[in-house]
């Protein structure tokens, strides 16, 4: 039987005159097995995924609920009176789940959007545009979803949240998929490769599953060098600059030119409040227990080893 919620939410639909407000729901609870760590909290920038995806949803809709996984780690950074923070009854059940319990928590709203956009936590090129064109292709359609290297993501577009009884169903069915939700209904999709140009940039619909894939996004972002290992920078806890950063660098130079991107004027000579900023090696590769060791002026061209930690200190003026 369908929750009050989902009645909630056809009833909503049927008095819908156009396209009412949209509201958020972001995907951040998977077991996150290929990357082998929570893909929510790793960072990118001066933010975690979460936090840019939170970041980016906000400049199109609210509120937006987040599906955690039980005992997931939020990261501090993400609040706010318009997010809904919503977490499975069960671990790593799939994303049925998720979806379920995000589209039940906008419908319990006051006043439910008409619609929802949706995406994954492990996508950091799923710019504002992109979601914007998700939403505007939903009108006269129950969904409109995107479709990347031959695979539509039912995980990435907009819903009518009328849906929401469907999806009950649907989450009650062990073999059932996200894309069951849009099986039947009317359905736009969008072309990836038909509305994007690789010289604008990253593929919008780029992921993060994989270390190898999270390695290449930083590399993309200008977050190191694309032929570089995987370091990791400890930060000096100065405002964004919080910490760890991972980075790809074949040497010194390349950390410091991704730090100049990433905190534009930290590295600028003697900018306060930072000093001028040296990094040091940390002995054994531990970021959390061991000193800091073998000072590294930021200006030497030494070559870094796969997995070495670094750590941004400030010299006294």
């Amino acid at each position: 039987m369908a929750s009050s919620s989902a009645m909630n939410a056809a009833a909503g639909s049927e008095a819908r005159q156009g396209m009412q407000p949209a509201a958020g729901l972001i995907l951040a609870g998977g077991q996150s097995r290929r990357m082998g760590r929570d893909k929510a909290s790793l960072r990118f920038g001066p933010e975690t995924l979460l936090a840019l995806g939170v970041r980016r949803m906000r400049e199109v809709v609210r509120p937006i609920a987040v599906s955690l996984a039980p005992g997931q780690a939020l990261d501090p950074s993400v609040s706010g009176e318009d997010l809904l923070i919503v977490r499975d009854e069960q671990a790593y059940g799939g994303p049925l789940p998720g979806l379920l319990l995000g589209f039940r928590a906008l419908a319990a709203q006051e006043r439910p959007p008409g619609a929802v956009l949706v995406m994954p936590v492990d996508l950091p090129f799923f710019a504002a545009d992109w979601m914007r064109r998700a939403l505007d292709g939903l009108r006269d359609r129950r969904a409109c979803l995107y479709r990347f290297e031959g695979f539509v993501n039912a995980l990435v577009g907009a819903y009518d949240l009328a849906l929401l009884p469907k999806l009950e169903r649907l989450a009650a069915q062990p073999k059932a998929r996200p894309l069951d939700l849009s099986a039947g209904e009317a359905v736009r999709i969008l072309d990836v490769e038909t509305l994007w140009r690789p010289e604008e940039g990253p593929a919008p619909l780029m992921d993060t599953d994989t270390p190898e894939d999270y390695g290449l996004a930083l590399a993309l972002a200008g977050m190191g060098h694309p032929d570089g290992v995987p370091v990791t920078v400890i930060l000096p806890g100065i405002g964004s600059m919080h910490g760890e950063q991972p980075l790809l660098a074949r040497k010194i130079g390349d950390v410091v030119a991704a730090l100049r991107r990433l905190f534009p004027g930290a590295l600028a000579g003697d900018a306060p409040p930072l000093g001028k900023p040296r990094l040091v090696r940390v002995a054994g590769g531990s970021s959390s227990t061991a000193e800091p060791q073998i000072a590294v002026e930021a200006e030497e061209v030494t070559p870094l080893q796969r997995g070495e930690v670094l750590r941004w200190v400030v010299k006294e003026r």
